[in-house]
């Protein structure tokens, strides 16, 4: 950020410096999480930056992409400590209780009843008495590690970026031990964000993450925040070093757009190359209850109703993770829907430019409204119109109607249908 005015034979004669970036998740893994700090490592070396990434690869529960790999160059040095991702324990747990009562049993009701009361067990005693996120244990195996890198690469910038907040505790503890500069990146809020309220932490632990983010907030020697009403939030907290926060929203690659050409034909044409004489809705991205309301499937039947005989000519193209609820709100209602799960990046783009409509959505919640959709700037570079259903004060809206980039609509079955 510091290095865009620098010359470039300046660029090229000068040491390069070393930034450690620390990330539980990195391709191979994929996501749009994952996303961002894979393009700043890929572009930092051009400004005379040489990342060394601690991550823990493909940790259980995200996808994997290995297509996000050819951002990234032969030479990059890319350290991987195994994860021990507690947060999926439990499941585990329940997973393997499940299988044995059965196989003793035969009795599927009652295996299932035995399975849920593990899981619980397991899940509360994680939560009571041991660690404040899924990655904590996977932090403290790569303390002593990461002490040495540091010290033997001789660092100039320790990088961490939430979420999980064991990511900002590695920074922090590194940057404490060795007195290097700590950069922290929210990607989103922490305690401050709707998804934490929704998890209803319990009271002493929402007390020592608020302590946490605290000394985080006022130790880092620089805070990046992904929007600017975000920063604005992490600032006031610490309102008398409010100068180190900064706002580096998420963006597009045009190198991932080359090569992928916009539809001319009157006839829409898929990603797989095919024609079609469907008029098609594309919602790319996490398809679940945190991000998709009940009004909004609700628009779409009324859409889908008003179409009458011309239904068969639209559908709902699904491209992302799909939760369990939400397929089964689908399966029981009268849209006609595909979906064809996570795609590899480059497939994703494919989907977005071939649809002919975008369809995009924001929460309701605390600060709900000042989240910056990573996936718009993508939708925008795609070309084609959307249409973003949520909040009309909320930044992506905003930026929406600055771009013309298409419809914004509030979150109410009546105007989506009207919208459509």
């Amino acid at each position: 950020m510091l290095e865009m005015n620098v010359p470039n034979d300046m660029k090229r004669t000068r040491r390069a410096r070393r930034v450690l970036i620390i990330t539980y998740a990195f391709p191979p893994a994929g996501g749009s999480g994952v996303q961002r700090t894979a393009k700043f490592v890929k572009y930092l070396p051009e400004y005379n930056w040489k990342p060394i990434v601690w991550s823990a690869g493909c940790p259980a529960g995200l996808p994997r992409d290995d297509s996000l790999l050819t951002d990234l160059g032969p030479d990059l040095d890319h350290r991987i400590q195994s994860a021990w991702d507690t947060s999926f324990w439990p499941t585990r747990a329940a997973k393997s209780a499940a299988t044995v009562t059965r196989y003793l049993t035969r009795r599927d009701s009652w295996a299932t009843s035995v399975a849920w009361r593990v899981k619980n067990v397991v899940r509360n005693a994680l939560d009571r008495y041991l660690i404040s996120d899924g990655a904590a244990l996977w932090a403290w195996g790569s303390l002593n590690a990461l002490r040495a890198v540091v010290a033997r690469h001789d660092i100039d910038v320790i990088y961490s970026t939430y979420s999980p907040s064991s990511n900002h505790l590695l920074g922090w503890l590194l940057s404490r031990d060795s007195g290097k500069p700590w950069v922290a990146d929210f990607r989103d809020l922490w305690t401050d964000d709707f998804r934490y309220e929704l998890a209803q932490p319990r009271r002493w632990r929402r007390a020592v993450d608020r302590y946490l983010q605290q000394r985080f907030l006022e130790d880092a020697d620089a805070v990046v925040a992904a929007s600017p009403p975000q920063m604005s939030i992490l600032s006031n907290h610490v309102p008398q070093h409010s100068g180190k926060f900064v706002t580096i929203t998420n963006g597009f690659d045009e190198d991932d757009f080359r090569g992928i050409a916009q539809p001319q034909s009157a006839v829409p044409t898929c990603a797989s190359g095919i024609r079609r004489h469907r008029f098609v809705l594309a919602y790319v991205g996490r398809f679940t209850t945190e991000h998709v309301a009940p009004q909004l499937l609700q628009g779409l039947i009324h859409f889908t109703r008003w179409l009458g005989r011309r239904v068969a000519n639209f559908e709902l193209r699904i491209v992302g993770q799909m939760s369990k609820t939400l397929r089964r709100s689908l399966e029981g209602s009268p849209i006609h829907w595909t979906s064809c799960g996570y795609l590899a990046h480059p497939q994703a783009i494919r989907e977005m430019v071939s649809a002919d409509v975008l369809l995009a959505s924001i929460s309701s919640g605390l600060n709900a409204e000042t989240v910056m959709l990573g996936k718009m700037f993508e939708y925008m570079a795609s070309g084609r119109p959307i249409i973003m259903v949520g909040p009309n004060e909320s930044v992506t809206a905003q930026l929406f109607r600055q771009c013309h980039a298409g419809v914004t609509v509030p979150l109410n079955s009546k105007s989506i249908c009207e919208a459509l």
